[in-house]
């Protein structure tokens, strides 16, 4: 029981534990995948042009709980399991499909657009270092690594004349894992900090392709986001010797 302490009493002066919060403003980095269709007897391809993807940026959220020490002086590594809700909504755009509406002698082209979300829920393990610029202000640099647990799946066409379309298209489930990096600043104070950071990603949402026709998300997806987060400091590190 002893020995049980004195463990215990060492590894709260070696790490600090913290609850973590963050608001995340999700942006998705766009990248067309090429789309056609091929004959092989003539080896000739007939590209589909007009089809694209577009993104709206949506407010995510993660929390979770994590720990950091001290490391040559006052840099601190740190990790932690955090859970991410991360999400999504695009549009789906085919220029090529489209039809004449006639009201009160007006004409109108009405295209097929249909708006789709793909929210993510993940389990995140970071894994960072902070490098001191002043005596609170930080340099906050991370991998963070992904994995997906649960995909919530919406899809609406803004014309339900294109109903039929739209189930026709061909569905991708996204990667199941998700490498991302992020880097930032940290303010700190005994208590708490407040961080504000870049986050890029490294993997794409969905596996790549080489041919996208018809696909409902012809591209190749990157989370681009803006992270704002609260710390919760539940303990001190003793200062290395």
């Amino acid at each position: 029981m002893f020995l049980l302490v004195v463990a215990n009493v060492s590894f709260a002066q070696k790490f600090r534990s913290k609850i973590y919060f963050a608001a995340i403003y999700d942006n998705v980095q766009i990248h067309q995948i090429p789309s056609y269709i091929e004959i092989p007897a003539l080896d000739f391809r007939i590209y589909n042009e007009g089809i694209y993807n577009t993104a709206t940026p949506q407010l995510s959220f993660e929390l979770g709980y994590g720990i950091e020490k001290n490391w040559k002086g006052s840099k601190k590594l740190y990790s932690g399991l955090n859970f991410s809700y991360r999400r999504m909504t695009l549009s789906y755009v085919d220029n090529n499909l489209y039809y004449l509406r006639i009201i009160d002698g007006q004409v109108t082209e009405v295209y097929f657009e249909a708006e789709v979300i793909r929210n993510l829920a993940m389990i995140q393990l970071p894994l960072g270092i902070t490098l001191p610029i002043s005596k609170k202000l930080n340099f906050d640099f991370a991998a963070r690594n992904n994995f997906v647990v649960k995909v919530f799946s919406e899809e609406h066409v803004k014309d339900k004349a294109f109903d039929y379309k739209l189930y026709s298209l061909a569905q991708r489930s996204p990667n199941k894992y998700m490498l991302e990096v992020s880097a930032g600043f940290k303010y700190v104070w005994p208590s708490c900090a407040v961080g504000l950071k870049y986050i890029q990603g490294l993997t794409p949402v969905y596996p790549d392709m080489e041919n996208a026709y018809n696909q409902l998300i012809p591209s190749k997806l990157y989370f681009s986001s803006i992270l704002l987060s609260v710390e919760i400091h539940l303990g001190k590190i003793t200062p290395p010797e």
